[in-house]
C-alpha cells in the first residue's frame, strides 16, 4: 500500500513538472527594446538627483501592463524608443506647518469590582497636534518618438504639483492614555523627502502614466 501510494504521488509529480515546461516552452517571450532616455534638468535644487537610477525608474513605470521590455541604452543610433525629458521650474517650498492644542479624555479599565465588572475611569491629556504641509511642482517637456514604419511621435507638457501632508502629534501633558491611539502612534515627524523622491512622485502624477499608454497603444497591438 505504501508503494502504491509513493508511486502515485511521483506521477502527480512528474505530471505537474510536465504541464508546467510545456507552459513555458508555449509562452512568448517579451520582445526587448533598446531605449535612450535623454534628461535635462538645470534647475540648481536637483544636483543631487541621481538622474541613472531616475530613468531606470521611469522605465520601470513605462514598463507596466506593456508586452515589451525596455533596455536602456546610450547608443541613438540602435535605439527604438528616444524619450526626451526636460524638467523646468521644479519647486519645493519649505513647510507650512500649524500647531493646535487639544484636549483628549477617555474611559479606561482601571479594574474590575467584587462582582467582576469592569470598573472605568476618565483620563485626561492635552497635546500638540502639528499639520506640516510641502508644497512641490515641476514642469515636464517630453518628447517620444518610436522608430518604425509607421512610427510614432507624441509630445506634450506636463504641470504637476504635489501636496506631501504628515500630521503628528507632541508635547503631551497629562495621562498619555487619553490620547487616540492612532494619534499617539505619529508622535515624531516623518523624515524629509529627498528631492530624487519627489521629482519621481511629481513625474507618476500623470506623465509617465500618459508615456506608458503611448508605448502601449503601439506595440500591444
Amino acid at each position: 500500500m505504501k508503494s502504491f501510494m509513493l508511486m502515485k504521488i511521483s506521477f502527480l509529480l512528474s505530471a505537474v513538472f510536465i504541464l508546467s515546461a510545456c507552459g513555458l516552452r508555449n509562452r512568448t517571450p517579451e520582445p526587448v527594446v533598446p531605449i535612450a532616455i535623454t534628461i535635462s534638468a538645470d534647475d540648481p535644487d536637483l544636483t543631487t538627483v541621481n538622474f541613472d537610477i531616475y530613468a531606470f525608474r521611469v522605465i520601470d513605470r513605462l514598463e507596466e501592463f506593456s508586452a515589451i521590455n525596455l533596455d536602456l541604452t546610450d547608443e541613438l543610433d540602435t535605439a527604438r524608443v528616444l524619450l526626451n525629458i526636460d524638467i523646468e521650474n521644479f519647486n519645493m517650498f519649505p513647510p507650512d506647518q500649524r500647531i493646535s492644542r487639544r484636549v483628549f479624555r477617555r474611559n479606561v479599565q482601571v479594574g474590575t469590582d467584587a462582582n467582576g465588572r469592569p470598573v472605568y475611569q476618565t483620563v485626561t491629556a492635552s497635546a500638540d497636534i502639528v499639520s506640516s504641509r510641502i508644497r512641490t511642482s515641476a514642469l515636464f517637456r517630453t518628447n517620444l518618438r518610436i522608430k518604425g514604419s509607421p512610427g510614432k511621435n507624441f509630445q506634450r507638457t506636463f504641470n504637476s504639483n504635489l501636496n506631501l501632508d504628515n500630521v503628528y502629534v507632541t508635547n503631551i501633558q497629562g495621562d498619555s492614555r487619553a490620547v487616540d491611539p492612532g494619534l499617539y502612534s505619529l508622535t515624531a515627524p516623518a523624515f524629509e523627502p529627498q528631492v530624487q523622491d519627489i521629482l519621481l512622485a511629481l513625474s507618476n502624477r500623470e506623465m509617465l502614466d500618459r508615456l506608458n499608454r503611448e508605448i502601449r497603444s503601439y506595440y500591444d497591438k
